[in-house]
């Protein structure tokens, strides 16, 4: 069981979440981030059938005429099969469900997801937002100042997805001379944070799925924060006890979920202008599928599984792995140390 948060809890252990949803902003982006993943489904869908059955010059034309009707209809053409509010949290995760169980790779739910995080601001009539921080303000403005404008929108707006947060990795920033001598009062420095953390991600702890997890958030919003607005992210989930070793035994027996890195209290960290490390030697997706994981596609893309594939050649066809359309020479850098061992583990005790 996660540590106790700020929030209060639920009879089943989980936090309450009433009083942010009761929220104005909650509601407009639960909304908005819904109708965004149903519009995004139709799309995939139309777009996966078309290629299928169309020949090009009418594929171009049948998307030509779908962007035109969904602009008529303000965006809003698709159909949610989930009945509940669009304001509801729980019928915006059957959308996201959706999104991450359709036919494809990672790489194309990755894709899918930064779609939906690219049009938030613009469905929200602010879209001008992005050229403007880019070009003129992002450019100008200190780079404490730039992270802590990006804290301030997570911990403002983001408690709805994210669960209670808080600004942490806090800088000393020294204040102007001309100031204090103008105001006497002002201290030598402050302090401001730098990145954000959330104590107990509800994304996360209502996906159940670390697959979810890395596809629809973590990556599309690193992607999606640098390309719109040049930001570099690094989102951490959980943290990463060092101090702990662990023998061959307790590898071989799947307690490797404790290690690189700890999903089990759903804490997340974004860091802002730090440089994510390549997908492939993130901790955060060398992890098996959660228990409780609900998706359709449970245990077939995340990388624990891959490498159990390549190791029995299930689930591989021409050297290709047919759920993440990787390569078996494509695998091996995902084997961080600690992978590499389990596996060659597990070969001793088949032995």
């Amino acid at each position: 069981m996660p540590p106790k948060g700020s929030l209060p809890l639920k009879a089943d252990g989980t936090p309450d979440y009433t009083s942010i949803d009761a929220s104005p902003i909650s509601k407009v982006l639960t909304a908005t981030i819904r109708k965004l993943l149903v519009k995004e489904v139709r799309f995939s869908s139309f777009k996966r059938n078309s290629a299928s059955q169309q020949p090009p010059d009418r594929l171009v034309w049948r998307v030509f005429v779908l962007t035109c009707i969904d602009l008529h209809f303000g965006g809003q053409v698709g159909e949610d099969l989930d009945k509940r509010p669009w304001t509801n949290f729980d019928g915006l995760l059957t959308s996201v469900r959706n999104v991450n169980d359709m036919d494809g790779t990672a790489k194309d739910v990755q894709i899918r997801a930064q779609r939906v995080f690219a049009g938030i601001l613009p469905a929200l009539g602010i879209g001008w937002v992005i050229p403007l921080w880019k070009k003129a303000l992002g450019p100008v403005f200190p780079q404490w100042f730039s992270n802590y404008a990006f804290v301030l929108v997570f911990t403002t707006l983001f408690p709805w997805l994210m669960g209670p947060m808080k600004g942490v990795d806090e800088v000393d920033v020294p204040v102007p001379t001309t100031l204090r001598k103008l105001f006497k009062n002002l201290p030598e420095k402050f302090s401001v944070p730098q990145a954000v953390k959330a104590e107990r991600c509800r994304f996360l702890e209502s996906t159940q799925c670390a697959s979810v997890c890395v596809n629809t958030c973590k990556v599309p919003s690193q992607n999606w924060l640098y390309e719109d607005f040049g930001m570099k992210l690094h989102i951490q989930v959980g943290g990463v006890d060092k101090s702990i070793s662990y023998t061959p035994l307790q590898m071989a027996r799947n307690d490797l979920k404790r290690l690189n890195p700890n999903y089990d209290d759903f804490s997340c960290q974004w860091k802002f202008n730090v440089q994510p490390p390549p997908l492939a030697q993130d901790e955060a997706v060398m992890v098996p599928c959660f228990a409780k994981c609900d998706s359709d596609v449970k245990g077939q893309k995340d990388a624990f599984r891959q490498l159990a594939r390549a190791e029995s050649g299930f689930g591989m066809a021409d050297g290709v792995d047919k759920y993440t359309g990787e390569t078996l020479e494509q695998v091996p850098p995902r084997n961080q140390p600690s992978i590499i061992k389990y596996i060659q583990v597990l070969r001793i005790l088949r032995k």
